[in-house]
């Protein structure tokens, strides 16, 4: 049941800007994001006018399907991916069905609840409809975050299932059984500087450090203002959880981080809560705690700022919430200080969310 709160809290956005100076074109986008590597091979294997679309000039509005996408749809219609990737005229033709020409942003799209708009692929349309608060598109997949992603030449949006033009079942069914024996083509990943990485900032202490990489990736992949914030002058302070304080967090959900990296809402939430504005050391923790007064958080949930108790356990060690504790204090960067810990801080809207689902 837990596992369904990941399902019922998502939704934010996702944009790593490579350079201020020079935009990524949507192809950019797609190559840099392992989330949508799936989709970066079919662009490969598809009729070469989907990679031209993609890294022209002009307007696009693309709704990219992340890996998780192209595996449920392969799962409805019992094929392998490498099936749908060796058929050319078919995937060309469910990629420009995910394609629309123009700049259509989140709002504009809320706009056009109940409309029917054009695709790329020749005399067809999807169906765009708001249902609380959720954009779906044909009134089935889910617009999710991230969204707004934009490039110089268009904006991207993340949808959580494929969608597919009336017709192409029977197509997508003839699939199912294919077996295929050359290699799938793949496309080589553009290479870019880490976007974590700046000197001895809080992101580039993190990013140099393998404890944190789980961190690193959830970060980037969820939540980019906070990449800037943790590269910048402004001083923070950040709860550092390590890997193996993730894997404690998805194992107890009972899922996988690639699971997890689906539902970036829930994540971001996670992530905010970590951080305090301006530099708070241990010691001023310690005071804190003789003062019986909270850590207030970054994290607004939208009806309060959400803080984290502070306390010692028995053994004069720091003690967040109870039951996370601080195993490494003080960690210097350029903007701020990081604390270890050992266990993930889950902040109330989280927790208010987990008991809702059990009930």
């Amino acid at each position: 049941m837990r596992r369904s709160i990941f399902i019922l809290v998502a939704m934010v956005m996702l944009t790593i800007s490579v350079s201020h100076a020079q935009s990524p074109t949507l192809l950019d986008i797609i190559d840099q994001n392992s989330r949508y590597s799936t989709l970066a091979d079919a662009i490969v294997a598809a009729d070469p006018v989907v990679a031209e679309r993609l890294s022209s000039a002009g307007a696009t509005t693309v709704f990219a399907p992340t890996n998780q996408a192209f595996l449920n749809l392969a799962g409805v219609f019992d094929y392998t991916l490498d099936a749908l990737l060796a058929d050319t005229e078919l995937l060309t033709e469910i990629l420009l069905y995910h394609m629309l020409d123009g700049t259509q942003t989140a709002t504009t799209l809320i706009a056009l609840d109940g409309r029917i708009i054009r695709t790329l692929l020749e005399n067809t349309a999807m169906l765009i409809v708001l249902e609380n608060g959720t954009i779906r598109l044909n009134g089935v997949s889910r617009v999710a975050s991230p969204f707004d992603q934009s490039a110089s030449n268009g904006v991207l949006h993340t949808v959580a299932d494929m969608i597919y033009p009336f017709g192409m079942e029977t197509r997508l069914e003839a699939l199912s059984g294919i077996t295929v024996t050359t290699p799938r083509p793949t496309r080589t990943p553009v290479a870019t500087p880490n976007v974590f990485a700046s000197g001895n900032t809080i992101a580039g202490r993190l990013v140099a450090d393998p404890l944190y990489s789980t961190l690193v990736e959830i970060v980037s992949a969820v939540s980019p203002e906070t990449v800037d914030l943790l590269n910048g002058e402004d001083e923070y302070t950040l709860f550092a959880p390590t890997n193996s304080a993730f894997d404690n967090l998805f194992f107890s959900l009972g899922i996988t981080i690639e699971e997890a990296l689906e539902m970036p809402e829930l994540l971001e939430q996670i992530v905010l809560y970590h951080i305090i504005k301006g530099v708070v050391t241990s010691d001023d923790i310690l005071t804190l705690i003789e003062e019986e007064e909270p850590l207030e958080t970054i994290f607004d949930n939208g009806t309060f700022v959400e803080s984290i108790r502070v306390a010692l356990d028995g053994n004069d060690r720091i003690v967040l919430n109870e039951v996370v504790r601080v195993t490494i204090a003080d960690l210097e960067a350029t903007n701020g200080v990081i604390h270890n810990l050992n266990n993930v801080l889950l902040p109330q809207a989280v927790l208010d969310a987990l008991v809702a689902s059990e009930a």
